[in-house]
């Protein structure tokens, strides 16, 4: 079935639209559907970067044609700054035996809470292990696997607090308050269900929220730049990881070329 639209009004931050469909069926799938279908041809042939979901409003059915219309905050095109090469930190993960003893140890004292006590050999093979010396190994591996995803996720901030210092962007004052909107009742379910009472809830959070919408829009917007810059693909649909993992690279991090060291107890 053709679908009309008119655009309404558009900048490089939203864009509203009218549009107009026959349909076969007045129910309230059907009309789902519909205007589902619809945004979707709408977004294609204009060739939309899409921020938010399509907030649909006056919606309307007469004689078997479907009316509504549509506003969607959009992706626009910004003026990078110098994503590449970004300087950060290389660290040493190092890992010593008393490390592994104090791992060992929480979880003996932990089992003989509510077991009787246990050889180092038995707790071992209670815990799935061949014997207490591939315990220890397998101890000793997590801990190398927790430095590495520290070291990764204090590298990822590092690049995100330089990009969002260098690249200058100007975002629709809506937007931000639609964002924050909802972080902020979010951040209020999560004090509530935390035991507190609706009325303890700080007062400072809604300006808090407004600070957090706005560096999330900010680094999704280029995030998202940085993609279409550099043609970046993914193979699971998750662009803005893979842009991550491209920034990574650029900086030159690698899990692999972190430095593993062993530390010698005196």
């Amino acid at each position: 079935v053709r679908m009309n639209f008119t655009i309404l009004n558009r900048s490089k931050h939203k864009i509203e639209a009218s549009f107009e469909k026959d349909v076969k069926h007045i129910d309230q799938k059907t009309i789902q559907e519909e205007m589902t279908s619809s945004i979707k041809e709408f977004i294609d042939k204009e060739k939309l970067t899409i921020f938010t979901f399509p907030e649909f409003y006056d919606i309307k059915i007469v004689k078997n044609r479907l009316y509504f219309k549509v506003m969607i905050f959009l992706i626009h095109k910004i003026d990078l700054c110098d994503y590449k090469n970004i300087p950060i930190n290389h660290s040493h993960i190092s890992v010593s035996d008393s490390d592994v003893e104090k791992v060992i140890n929480f979880i003996k004292d932990s089992y003989e809470k509510y077991d009787k006590l246990l050889s180092e050999d038995e707790l071992a093979k209670k815990m799935g292990h061949y014997n207490a010396t591939t315990w220890r190994s397998s101890v000793k591996l997590n801990i190398i696997k927790n430095q590495e995803t520290q070291f990764k996720d204090k590298a990822i901030s590092n690049i995100k607090a330089t990009l969002l210092k260098q690249c200058p962007i100007h975002l629709s004052k809506d937007l931000i308050k639609k964002v924050a909107k909802g972080i902020y009742l979010e951040e209020v379910e999560k004090f509530i269900q935390s035991g507190f009472k609706k009325e303890d809830v700080p007062k400072d959070l809604e300006r808090k929220a407004d600070h957090m919408a706005e560096e999330e829009i900010k680094m999704l917007f280029i995030l998202s730049n940085i993609a279409e810059k550099e043609n970046i693909v993914s193979k699971d649909g998750d662009i803005y990881e893979a842009t991550i993992e491209f920034l990574l690279k650029e900086a030159d991090y690698s899990q692999e070329g972190i430095h593993h060291q062993t530390r010698i107890e005196q």
